[in-house]
């Protein structure tokens, strides 16, 4: 009778002819790649890339944040890891014409070039749109569809099950989503009547939220934010998410009644420094000298400082708001 063969290994190794098994030791990142027979690869508790190559494979993970390549339509993924704090966030990379992620793996890349669907589970995934047209359903869950590898700038809404003519990456139909996230390109993101997540990327993107209390992030490029109605946090990161004159964000729709905040809390106001310092709202006060990391409000445009001199560094405008107060900032 014919043998099975395993190598065991803790460094990266691909299968030679007529092996049939991988698996990986020890605590070290490395990866794991198979052959046109059916392996069974295993990895070990850090990041791995699991790729069985042609043939049904048997892909298991664990701890670590993995990577799976499936190209046959009886490969199996196994992650064993059920601890999101130990287990990792484990991403499926396919190339076939459909694929639903199984239990304890989170996100979905579909690297078909022709059309291709995704489908999630009951966590919170994040599906990557192919170049093809997509079909992609998040199921339960806290879903994002994105559009990271599109070739262009998409447009894209949340609020219509049809199927949408991307521009950038095909026509998709969404079901089940409730976050997107934008191309390197300038990118067109409406949501819907829920809170959504919506982040452009780079480019100069536009983004609406609709109804609901969402989260609006423009990224890089000059964006123009609208919110809607709803309590909605337009968020500002770093340095890269701002710009001065034609290149600063817009916002249009800011209302203070509705419970809008201006989001500075994950920028470091002071990147000399080797902490992270937060913002000091001083509201139509002039900069001061020495006072590094200030943001003050005039004539509907918000102006912040972050180096030592005492001029503006970026400006976000905020249509029609005559008058800004500390309470509308989050520093």
């Amino acid at each position: 009778p014919s043998q099975i063969d395993t190598v065991v290994s803790s460094v990266s190794w691909e299968l030679g002819a007529n092996v049939e098994n991988l698996m990986l030791t020890g605590f070290s990142a490395i990866n794991a790649t198979g052959n046109a027979l059916k392996n069974v690869i295993t990895g070990n508790a850090a990041k791995n890339i699991l790729d069985g190559g042609a043939g049904a494979d048997l892909l298991t993970g664990g701890d670590g944040s993995d990577s799976y390549v499936v190209d046959d339509v009886a490969d199996r993924v196994v992650e064993t890891a059920t601890d999101a704090q130990t287990g990792g966030i484990d991403t499926v990379y396919s190339s076939l014409a459909s694929y639903t992620l199984g239990a304890n793996l989170e996100n979905l890349v579909i690297t078909s070039s022709v059309g291709a669907n995704a489908t999630g589970n009951a966590l919170d995934n994040v599906l990557y749109a192919g170049a093809g047209d997509n079909v992609l359903d998040g199921r339960d869950g806290n879903d994002t569809v994105s559009y990271l590898f599109a070739t262009a700038g998409v447009t894209v809404a949340l609020n219509t099950s049809a199927q949408q003519a991307t521009g950038g990456s095909g026509l998709d139909t969404l079901k089940g989503t409730e976050n997107l996230t934008g191309s390197q390109f300038a990118d067109a993101l409406t949501g819907n009547k829920n809170a959504n997540v919506l982040i452009g990327g780079e480019g100069n993107d536009t983004l609406s939220g609709g109804a609901g209390d969402d989260v609006l992030i423009g990224g890089s490029g000059a964006d123009t934010l609208i919110g809607g109605t709803g309590a909605d946090h337009y968020v500002f990161n770093s340095a890269n998410d701002v710009g001065m004159g034609a290149l600063r964000d817009i916002i249009n729709g800011f209302k203070v009644a509705e419970g809008d905040k201006l989001d500075f809390s994950a920028f470091d106001a002071r990147p000399s420094t080797d902490d992270a310092d937060a913002f000091v709202f001083i509201g139509n006060a002039a900069f001061s000298a020495g006072n590094t990391g200030e943001l003050r409000f005039a004539d509907g445009v918000l102006y912040g400082n972050i180096d030592d001199n005492v001029g503006a560094d970026f400006e976000i405008q905020l249509t029609g708001v005559q008058s800004l107060q500390a309470a509308d900032v989050i520093v």
